[in-house]
């Protein structure tokens, strides 16, 4: 066969291995963008208030890293397989390519519709304004589960509380703003380590009562648990 030949026929080979290499650069990008990206939607649960769909959010980001590997090693499962096969092993990147890119979609899907209802409560037009300002809920009471290592926060009307994180007790003073934010100044009356026990209450510097439950906030002003009425 000619020089010339030889040359009409590494051409198109060159350019199917090129191609290839294309695909996995495009693989690894994909993989990187959309992971952060999707992570990034996380920052939404902020402005839940309770109202999302967690189980789809939390399970759509449990599945993300999952599905990420699973179209590598089935990309590069394939390109063995086609090598063996003497077929053109440019096929497993793009494999992989069109399953990150199901996998991502359906992922981002799946957390839309997660906050789907914050989406709907911000779209809502305003119903009109009130001549008189609405009364905030009385905090006053005991909030908790009741349990044993369990968070408990007893609010008193003279503007004292105590409580439990579960581990450790505290006393304090709250106030409640007009808007019906409730101010928290805690100090602990103990110290004790306790292994396991998630002692988020004691470092809400801020509280607020929403669909009859009493959310903890921290100094960020992120919501960092809640507490049921004790009855």
């Amino acid at each position: 066969m000619s020089t010339a030949a030889h040359d009409s026929v590494r051409a198109p080979a060159r350019g199917v291995a090129v191609a290839g290499v294309l695909l996995w650069i495009a693989m690894i990008i994909i993989a990187i963008v959309g992971y952060f990206w999707t992570i990034l939607r996380m920052f939404s649960l902020d402005g839940c208030g309770g109202i999302c769909r967690e189980d789809l959010i939390f399970g759509a980001i449990g599945a993300l890293p999952w599905s990420i590997v699973a179209a590598f090693v089935i990309a590069i499962i394939l390109a063995f397989v086609l090598n063996a096969l003497g077929r053109r092993i440019v096929w497993a990147p793009l494999t992989g390519v069109g399953l990150l890119v199901v996998s991502l979609v359906t992922i981002n899907v799946a957390l839309t519709v997660g906050f789907a209802p914050i989406f709907e409560r911000n779209s809502r037009p305003p119903q009109g304004v009130s001549s008189t300002a609405p009364v905030a809920p009385d905090p006053v009471g005991i909030w908790g589960a009741g349990g044993r290592e369990q968070p408990q926060l007893q609010i008193v009307s003279d503007g004292t509380l105590t409580g439990t994180d579960g581990c450790n007790s505290f006393t304090g003073r709250w106030e409640q703003n007009a808007d019906g934010t409730i101010a928290l100044a805690m100090a602990p009356t103990s110290h004790d380590s306790c292994a396991g026990i998630d002692a988020w209450l004691a470092q809400a510097t801020s509280a607020e009562i929403r669909d009859n439950y009493l959310f903890g906030r921290n100094s960020a002003g992120s919501t960092i648990g809640g507490l049921a009425p004790l009855h």
